[in-house]
């Protein structure tokens, strides 16, 4: 018996420590960094007239790994360590709101992602993460440097942001001109925050409570009106869609997780732009900021909306977490 209960005890400490191994940390980011996609140059000459005199500088640009971003296949679940405790204690808050609103009281997959028979359809949540620290090594190698982002930390996470990542519900009802007063509220709502993964707990029960509160306001009738206006809107969704990169990823309107595209690996890619675009403060631009893969494979940086075939070449993308560093293109005068 005591040689049993040890043997078990054996057994669940290896699975504790292969699982921990598994998790992404800072210093595993920091560490995996390619500063090959830092692409300093110097590109020209600045002048500027000021008080009379005339001061000359030099026009430069680089790239800066501003954020992380994971789509895993199984919602709330994570491989960066610092946003597990976030992650799962935003699980409870969030099903509070979901089962308030019609639209979303089933599940995310029933809306037509990774379910079977569904046929080359994708959806992922996604999760967004950004540190001073990230940054930091990279800063270190630059001798000349335009001003920083004014943030420090922020979070994201698709999760706590159904109504736009489900259903594209924001992007929509902003063509409507005529929009009733219950379905412009709903426009208000979102959970992007410059905080710490510590601090976005406290955010979310905050944004969470009183949005629930506005939410118990609403009669059917209101809810009715919404709907009406939901599916008057989709019709705009041809337009959106219109506006495809020559890189052929897609299009990153509506912000939404689902993706119909016959490769899983450009999908995950474009779903992570749209994340991107509708959360984070630098907005991808298509063929000027980067993607640096780190998860399940390391690769090196390659253009948001490269060629397909040089996208998907080494990195064939099913049921893994793929984690990407965010480059993003500074260009400046300094001085």
């Amino acid at each position: 018996m005591v040689r049993f209960i040890l043997t078990l005890l054996a057994v669940l400490v290896l699975f504790a420590s292969s699982y921990a191994g598994q998790m992404i940390g800072i210093a595993d980011l920091r560490s995996w960094l390619d500063f090959s996609c830092i692409d300093f140059k110097v590109e020209g000459i600045c002048i500027k007239h000021k008080h009379g005199r005339i001061k000359v500088g030099i026009k430069v640009s680089y790239y800066l790994p501003v954020a992380v971003v994971e789509e895993p296949p199984v919602p709330y679940e994570t491989m960066l360590a610092p946003l597990r405790p976030a992650l799962k204690a935003s699980e409870p808050l969030v099903s509070q709101l979901v089962s308030k609103i019609p639209m979303l009281s089933g599940s995310p997959y029933e809306f037509g992602g990774n379910i079977e028979g569904v046929e080359d359809t994708y959806y992922r949540e996604v999760h967004i993460f950004s540190s001073p620290v990230l940054a930091n090594p990279a800063l270190s190698l630059l001798t000349a440097v335009c001003d920083r982002p004014d943030f420090s930390f922020f979070v994201w996470f698709s999760e706590t942001d159904p109504i736009e990542w489900r259903l594209g519900l924001k992007d929509y009802l902003k063509g409507i001109s005529s929009l009733p007063a219950k379905a412009r509220s709903l426009l208000s709502y979102s959970t992007s925050a410059e905080l710490s993964p510590e601090s976005f707990v406290s955010f979310l029960k905050g944004k969470l409570k009183s949005f629930k509160e506005e939410l118990n306001s609403f009669s059917q009738r209101d809810w009715k009106n919404v709907d009406v206006s939901f599916k008057a809107s989709l019709e705009r969704i041809d337009e959106l869609a219109s506006k495809v990169p020559d890189g052929g990823w897609g299009s990153k309107f509506p912000h939404i997780g689902y993706v119909h595209d016959v490769s899983s690996t450009i999908a995950y890619h474009l779903i992570a732009v749209r994340a991107l675009d509708y959360a984070f403060p630098l907005k991808p631009r298509w063929h000027k900021d980067k993607f640096q893969m780190i998860y399940p494979v390391k690769t090196g940086c390659y253009k948001i909306g490269s060629d397909r075939i040089k996208t998907e070449a080494g990195k064939m993308l099913k049921g893994d977490t793929p984690v990407w560093i965010y480059w993003y293109k500074f260009k400046c005068c300094v001085f």
